[in-house]
């Protein structure tokens, strides 16, 4: 074969053609200068071609920049690009572009999208006027920021004007990520017609109130300065509740991971107030209320309280839904056995002034007369009953009022872990004035501090009484004319024989004895109410007849001798003189008591020393042995694994978090029947787990 001729290098050659190849690329590059990207020839270009066009005129990084801010600031195709580059600090055109570029793939879902207004009425977002004329921005930024969180809209939902920055420049803000610390610019919006003032998360004024978005925004707020990312946020939740995470070692494992110092990366505040602020979102959208009951004036701390203690008052009102039960999940006893014990480990501090309990003005007796607000930091009072106390001239700090008790040292047979009680310096004084919860004092003590606290009488309840806080006065107020005489019977006409702990350790500071927890036998926990001084009888069995008085309404009446209720004191809980007749109570309702299975579970029934309880209220004889009557002690097991983080926290707080802990635990539940696996539960040993 003949061999190929091999041409010969020319280095003049080369050179020539680098030199056309360079003054192809100038030509190409001024063409692309000259391409307006507001002109008529620009748009007929493809997306490629277009992005091109942009890329060279402001450059890759900035273009990936901005397109990033876009992406998470959640705003509309039609968002002004104006205001938009002054927040982020780019040039309108560029700003206008990647915005127009969201546009097929978001005009139909923001067409039809609706944000409710202060009045209540839903309206359209109005599109950008095709006429909009490309100013280029005056903002130069001394920073490059990755992120901009604006309002979604630039037009007023409510009179459709046009809106402008509240302030002449954004705040600098630090935004968490899943990938570590970023900086960003935030900016508030103002609409100059109606005064309303748009944030990132929610808009109106401090005389309509603030209401949210309907959309839900991608960061949250937990300061005024640094936001979190949600999806980081769902993280800490599910590892609290699955890995009982507290805030602080959240804070504490995210910093490490990334190297940062407190400073410059995230503190356990900066955590729970996140955790408050979007879990208190996703409860306002599950309730439907994104108006915040009207009670969100400044964005204050106060404001939020408020708003928590209305989220508590329709709580203690409702059960948990469980619409849909698998098979599997109904396979345990779901439906029809509803498990019932108290859990002792989770308490808060209440004032330690007495408060009457009275429905319609008539007195219920058989409950603790105690007041179930939380004390004023540092305080042994709520802030009503702190003014009653000064009257009398007794001192309202807690520490101040025990030695005014003359409770001056530490008490011998006081022991237990100590918590914070709401002070600075306080966790000292926990320890030796017998504060902490699981503490004790012996009786001369306890006497010192209910002399003084009888001086105190008791007042009419302002709304937090034991039978506000447990969400029985509605069922009390239905039934006013029996009530007395049903709450009378509340008694054991003949003791029981058998021996069960209710909680009768004393402490002097008042705190809560724990929560009652009804949950149905495959898993679903029902709904709990709080007990306060013991595990008395009589809460117990008003707090389940009232909850029976509305769970029945679902159940046909010849049904009702299907359900039973599972509990390990049910022996002095059916013993009382109520229990063992027809209640007061009109047709079918009388009889609602009487027609259950009432038993013992499985667990306990081994320690009951009463013969008749083993032959009356053994499982056995009420229930199939596929019905799961441990599911209170698993899910205790689980729960009580929360002791340090919510023992530390004030009533309001304490409450709100065990909530949503519990909502999750649902949604987890019902999502492994769902995926064909029983939920991961603890095991459950022969031990006392309340």
């Amino acid at each position: 074969m003949p061999k190929k001729k091999v041409a010969k290098l020319n280095f003049t050659t080369f050179l020539s053609q680098l030199e056309a190849d360079d003054e192809a690329v100038e030509q190409y590059q001024r063409a692309l200068e000259k391409i307006n990207i507001s002109s008529t020839s620009f748009r007929q270009l493809s997306t490629d071609e277009q992005f091109g066009v942009v890329v060279s005129r402001f450059g890759f990084l900035e273009v990936c920049r901005v397109q990033r801010a876009i992406e998470s600031s959640d705003v509309s195709s039609f968002f002004d690009a104006n205001l938009f580059s002054e927040s982020l600090g780019a040039d309108s055109q560029l700003c206008q572009f990647l915005l127009a570029v969201r546009r097929p793939t978001l005009s139909a879902s923001t067409s039809s999208s609706t944000c409710e207004s202060p009045s209540s009425s839903s309206l359209q977002q109005p599109s950008l006027p095709s006429s909009c004329s490309l100013i280029s921005s005056s903002f130069s930024p001394v920073d490059s920021f990755d992120f901009c969180l604006v309002p979604p809209y630039s037009t007023c939902i409510s009179c459709e004007g046009n809106l402008g920055h509240n302030h002449v420049d954004g705040t600098k803000v630090k935004v968490i990520t899943l990938n570590g610390c970023k900086i960003g610019r935030k900016s508030t919006l103002r609409c100059r017609h109606c005064s309303l003032i748009y944030r990132y998360d929610s808009y109106g004024n401090a005389t309509l109130g603030f209401n949210l978005y309907k959309e839900q925004r991608q960061f949250v707020r937990a300061s005024n300065t640094l936001y979190l990312e949600r999806q980081l946020l769902e993280l800490q939740c599910s590892l609290a509740n699955h890995s009982w995470v507290s805030f602080v070692g959240f804070a504490e494992s995210f910093n490490d991971a990334f190297g940062l110092s407190r400073q410059a990366g995230v503190t356990s505040k900066h955590i729970s107030s996140a955790f408050c602020n979007g879990e208190l979102e996703n409860e306002l959208r599950d309730l439907q209320r994104l108006d915040m009951f009207g009670l969100m004036k400044a964005n204050s701390k106060s404001d939020r309280v408020k708003i928590l203690e209305q989220v508590e008052c329709i709580r203690r009102q409702q059960q948990y839904a469980h619409p849909k039960c698998h098979p599997n999940c109904a396979a345990k006893g779901c439906g029809r056995v509803f498990v019932a014990d108290g859990i002792w480990k989770l308490s808060f501090p209440h004032c330690m002034h007495k408060c009457e309990n009275k429905v319609s003005g008539i007195p219920v007796p058989s409950l603790p007369d105690v007041c179930t607000k939380s004390p004023v930091k540092g305080k042994a009072f709520c802030l009503e009953h702190c003014a009653n106390a000064k009257e009398l001239k007794i001192p309202t700090d807690l520490h101040a009022f025990l030695k005014h008790c003359d409770v001056k040292q530490p008490d011998p047979v006081s022991k237990g872990p100590s918590t914070s009680t709401g002070s600075q310096g306080s966790d000292k004084i926990a320890d030796k004035l017998c504060l902490a919860p699981g503490a004790s004092c012996n009786a001369q003590t306890i006497a010192k501090v209910e002399e003084v606290l009888s001086k105190l009488q008791p007042v009419p309840s302002t709304g937090e009484s034991v039978v506000d806080a447990q969400g029985t006065k509605s069922f009390l107020s239905q039934h006013s004319a029996s009530m007395s005489t049903m709450m009378k019977d509340c008694v054991e006409e003949v003791p029981s024989t058998c021996k069960k702990d209710v909680g009768a350790r004393k402490r002097l500071q008042k705190w809560s004895r724990g929560h009652l927890f009804v949950v149905r036998a495959g898993g679903h926990i029902e709904f709990w109410q709080t007990l306060y001084k013991s595990e008395s009888p009589s809460q117990v069995f008003l707090i389940l007849v009232s909850w029976l008085s509305e769970y029945l309404k679902t159940v046909p009446v010849n049904s009702w001798s299907n359900v039973a209720v599972v509990y390990d004191n049910m022996c002095h809980l059916d013993n009382m003189k109520v229990a063992r007749k027809p209640l007061p109570l009109d047709w079918p309702w009388s009889q609602m008591w009487l027609s259950l299975h009432k038993c013992v579970d499985r667990l306990h029934i081994r320690n009951h020393t009463d013969k008749l309880c083993k032959t009356k209220y053994h499982p056995s004889d009420h229930l199939a042995e596929t019905d799961n009557t441990l599911s209170a002690e698993q899910t205790f097991v689980w729960l009580s694994r929360f002791k340090k983080i919510l023992c530390a926290m004030p009533k309001v707080k304490h409450m709100f978090y065990l909530h949503r802990m519990v909502v999750r635990r649902n949604r987890y539940t019902a999502y492994c029947y769902n995926s064909g696996y029983n939920p991961v539960l603890p095991v459950v040993k022969s031990t006392n787990t309340t």
